[in-house]
């Protein structure tokens, strides 16, 4: 395998290991919090008509409960997004209860700091704080986001464990049949002619291997030349005479 594909390989299995163990740890931290409290924790309790001055910041919400009637609630100084938005406006009024009292909405500041709060209304007004755990949330979106790119990685080095080629196997051939599973590398000799080895062809299409001439020795006759292999298809061709 390619050095380039374990490391791929690797690197993509590291990654998808910490990202998960990261998601399962911050996630439990980050929804724990809001299976177990999903209502928050009070800070103040009046009755309308009333205000309520207090310390707000933007990385918490804070729910309204009432159980009386047409409460309104007003931050004083507030705009478009330091305001009291009210349950009919994000759908909320089913997701959230306290006993004996209405949620009726939350209030929400992007710009943390002391904050007045007026009540218009009859009835008796809560006020409870939701704190968001923004460590655990980064961390199980990054966990979900780690999971992602480790896919990427290992779907690489996929890639690259097919497309790749080991170079130590590179210009080997195999030959189909070869006893003991032998390697044979590269491509068979061409017959020595010189030797009398190579074959003979007849002309009836059948092929003769030549018996293989001895090596002359020291003070010996030379050997006979191969006698010429005859055949009852052979036939002789004179050379092309033009007509007179």
């Amino acid at each position: 395998m390619q050095f380039l594909t374990k490391i791929t390989l690797g690197l993509g299995g590291l990654m998808l290991l910490g990202s998960i163990i990261a998601m399962v740890v911050s996630g439990g931290a980050f929804f724990g919090d809001a299976i177990e409290n999903p209502n928050g924790t009070q800070i103040w309790n009046g009755t309308a008509p009333t205000s309520y001055e207090g310390d707000f910041e933007s990385i918490a919400l804070y729910f309204v409960f009432t159980n009386g009637t047409d409460i309104d609630v007003e931050l004083i100084g507030g705009d478009e997004n330091d305001r009291f938005i009210p349950c009919e406006e994000d759908l909320s009024c089913d997701f959230y209860d306290w006993p004996a009292r209405d949620y009726i909405g939350k209030i929400q500041v992007e710009t943390p700091g002391v904050w007045d709060v007026n009540f218009t209304g009859t009835g008796e007004v809560l006020i409870s704080e939701y704190n968001v755990n923004l460590e655990a949330g980064l961390g199980f979106f990054s966990g979900c986001f780690g999971i992602c790119c480790s896919l990427l990685v290992l779907g690489l080095g996929v890639i690259f464990a097919f497309k790749l080629k080991d170079p130590a196997a590179a210009g080997v051939l195999y030959q189909p049949g070869a006893t003991g599973g032998a390697q044979v590398v590269g491509m068979h000799a061409s017959p020595d002619m010189s030797s009398g080895q190579g074959p003979i062809m007849h002309a009836d299409g059948s092929v003769t291997e030549a018996a293989p001439m001895a090596a002359p020795t020291a003070g010996s006759e030379p050997a006979a030349a191969a006698p010429q292999v005859s055949s009852k298809f052979s036939q002789t061709y004179e050379p092309y005479q033009p007509p007179e």
